[in-house]
Order: C-alpha cells, then structure tokens, then sequence
C-alpha cells in the first residue's frame, strides 16, 4: 500500500465508518487543507489491522510456549495458555483496526481462567508481568513487519509506527495494570478461601477423637499424622511491631523447621493477624531449637511444643506451645525463642499475678527481694534444690563448697524458716521467680 491519495482521502472523509480518532482529527480542518498526517496514519493503521488476523493468529502457539518457559509446562493447561494468548493478541488487532486514540483505550482484562490458575498454582505476579511483556513484544514484531510490508512511503510509515506505537503501548500497560489487579485479587479470594479450608481441618484434628475423621483431615491438608510432630507459636510483638507480616512469620518458621530437620514444607495456620500456629513433622524425634532463628526478626517471638508423635501428639505439642505462648505474655518475657521444655512446670499453675507474688511472698520472705544480691542467693538455692547436693550444686554453679554454704545459710536467715521446710513450696516460688521476674518480686520502697 503506498501513499493515500487526495481522492482516497476524499473517500476516507466522507465515510460514515470513521472512528472517533479520525473524527475528530478531521473536526480541526478546513475544507480545503492538506490531509492530515494523524488521519492518514489511523486510517493506514486500520487497513493494515483489517489484514493482520492471520499473522497475529499464528502467533498464538508462539506466545503459548513463551508460557510453557516461564511458568513451566506442567503448571497450566495449554488451552487455557493458548486462550488468553488469543485474547491478547485479538486485542490489540481490534484496537488498531477500530483507530481508537490512546486516551480511550478502555480497562484489558487476562483471562480470568489464566489468573486463577496461576494463583492456585503459585505463580508470582511478576511471572505473569513477564508473560504480558514477551506477548507485547511478539504482537509489537509482527506489527512492525506488516506495517513495513505494506508502507513503502517514509513519512506515512513513520506517522503510521509513531501512532500505532503510543496505541500499543497504552494497551500493554493497561493489560499489565490490569494483570496485576486481577491476580492480587484472586490471590487474597483463594488464600482466604485456602486459609478457611486449613484452619477448619486442623480443628478437626485437634478436637474430633474419631480416628477416621482425624485421618482424612490429615490426607487433605497433606500432614503426616502418623509421624513426630513439634508444635509452634510465632507471632509478633504487639508493643513493637505495629505493622505485622504474616511472610516475615512464614519465613521464621521454615528456618525452624529445617533446624529441626524438616526439609519440606511444615503446616502453617494463620491464627490471627499477627499469630502463626505451625506443626513441623519429622520421621525420628527431633531436638528443638536453643536459639532464635537468623531468618527470626527482633519483634519476633516463638513459643516451642516438645515433640510428640501421632495424632495426640500433634494436639499435645500444639497445646503445650500455646501454653508457652500465654506464660509468655503474662510474665513479660522478652526472650525470643522459649521452649515448653524449660517452663514445663510454671504452665500447669496459675497466672494470676497477685497471686504468684503472694505465693512467693509467702516462700522466700525477704529472699524475694528485687536485688542482685538476693538474686544471686535464689540462683545457689535453686541449684542445690535441683541438684540435691552441696558438692553437685558447686560444680554447677562454679562456686566453692564453703562459698555455697555461707550463701544458703544467708538464704535461709532471709527466707525466716529452715529450708526443709516445705521443700516444694520453696522450689516452685524459685521457679516462679526465675520466669516471673521482677513481675512478682518485691521492689525495693521508694525514697
């Protein structure tokens, strides 16, 4: 096709097909001027448009396989691919064969199929931006060709590509904006939808005693009930953290669950806002974890089960970390990993402050007191009490045989009583004091 001539020009005017680009270009004339380079352009554009069905058409098993790379060849279905590969690319041939300006170039949509089945699959959006991008530079290629063809003089082509261009290049943003819109919306439709599923199998488990209805609700979350499992309870600090992250939560508890050798995927139940509970399944019983995770970050807090195996076991362990989670909260601990192992006692009594600050009150005495010095006596006490020596505890505690004496005596003159006296009383309000803190010892009065 070469120059448009003033009689086809003419014939271009006087039509009634005219689209709203090329009416209102020929709104700014007069009569008697020269054509338009803008019209003649939409006008060449649209013919070459009316003839690129089949070009672009061929495209579509091209841009299908430029899917196949990117997302994988087992991730969607070739015909969903090839569907919205189509819908592309027909797009874009009908843009340009309607002459629509950029500024009108109306809201794109992927195929809804497309989005969902790369959400449910776990495609990235970004793996669909890249996706849009090599269809736009396929279609934007094969355009160029056809223009090229078919456009022998300088200026038209020029007028022709710079037109066409700030066409498509509106309508692959658009696509893009668009993409992105659908896919986070689907994506919080079906975590939503996912979550709800989860977290309603995961109650089946932990309150439903029919073994058959356990089972099944294992098999569909894809858990191995039949193996060792360690409870866990992540969340943020609610003091520090005011914009908690369920991933920064997700991340915390994949490092774990390597640590304790789980090198596939643990089960994750959002609990709430900023609370994860996790399940981490092991063949052989594992050892927990001492010390926070690298991945952990400062605002983040992690209460331990103690491994149990079987379907008891996966409640038991689950229980015992939010048992630890609660002892957590209530005594201001600020520790980021703790264990239930470590505070196995302090999660079967009472957490009632007042009332733990009287059961030490009553048990130490003046040996309750907030201070290093009897801080450093409750420590020796606590010792001998566990150890059930003197030269036990002294090698515990580094100290000499006749430097642990003289401290549990000064203990017991603080105490007020012998300490036979009610050994385990004394035992548990150590115990208290030491997970407890300054929340239950008694400060010093002020000045």
């Amino acid at each position: 096709m070469g120059v448009v001539s003033m009689r086809q020009y003419a014939a271009l005017k006087a039509t009634p097909h005219r689209s709203h680009a090329e009416k209102s270009a020929f709104c700014t004339m007069s009569e008697h001027e020269a054509p338009n380079p803008l019209i003649m352009a939409i006008s060449t554009a649209r013919a070459v448009a009316a003839r690129a069905g089949e070009p672009f058409a061929a495209l579509v098993s091209k841009a299908a396989s430029d899917l196949v790379e990117v997302l994988g060849d087992d991730k969607l279905e070739p015909a969903v691919m090839e569907q919205a590969a189509r819908e592309q690319f027909e797009g874009v041939r009908a843009l340009l064969a309607a002459g629509v300006a950029a500024n009108d170039v109306a809201p794109v949509r992927l195929s809804p199929t497309l989005i969902r089945q790369t959400v449910q699959h776990g495609i990235p959006v970004e793996a669909v931006m890249d996706v849009c991008q090599l269809g736009h530079a396929r279609v934007w290629r094969c355009w160029l060709d056809l223009v090229f063809a078919q456009i022998s003089d300088p200026a038209q082509l020029n007028d022709t590509v710079r037109w066409s261009s700030e066409l498509v290049q509106t309508y692959a943003g658009a696509l893009m904006k668009e993409a992105a819109r659908q896919h986070t919306t689907e994506r919080e439709l079906w975590l939503n939808s996912l979550a709800s599923t989860r977290r309603s199998l995961v109650d089946t488990i932990l309150t439903d005693r029919s073994p058959e209805r356990v089972q099944e609700a294992g098999r569909r979350i894809g858990y191995d009930l039949s193996r060792w499992h360690t409870g866990l309870v992540i969340w943020h600090d609610p003091v520090v953290d005011i914009q908690p992250d369920h991933v920064d939560l997700e991340r915390t508890a994949r490092a774990l669950a390597e640590t304790l050798g789980e090198s596939r995927n643990p089960l994750l139940v959002v609990s709430d806002e900023s609370t994860l509970w996790v399940w981490v399944a092991t063949i052989d019983k594992p050892t927990p974890p001492q010390a926070a995770s690298p991945a952990q970050r400062p605002t983040t807090r992690v209460a331990i089960g103690q491994p149990a195996p079987g379907p008891a076991g996966f409640r038991a362990t689950h229980d015992e970390a939010i048992r630890t989670r609660a002892l957590t909260l209530h005594s201001g601990l600020t520790r980021p990993l703790i264990c239930h192992a470590d505070v196995d006692v302090m999660t079967l009594i009472d957490t009632d402050l007042e009332r733990l600050r009287r059961h030490v009150r009553r048990h130490l005495g003046r040996l309750a007191a907030d201070t290093n010095r009897a801080r450093q006596l409750r420590r020796a006490l606590r010792a001998f009490l566990q150890t059930g020596t003197i030269q036990a505890a002294a090698h515990h505690e580094n100290l000499h045989r006749n430097t642990l004496n003289r401290q549990l005596a000064l203990a017991e003159s603080l105490r007020g009583r012998p300490l036979e006296d009610d050994r385990l009383g004394l035992a548990l309000a150590l115990e208290i004091t030491e997970t407890y803190g300054p929340a239950v010892l008694t400060r010093k009065p002020q000045p």
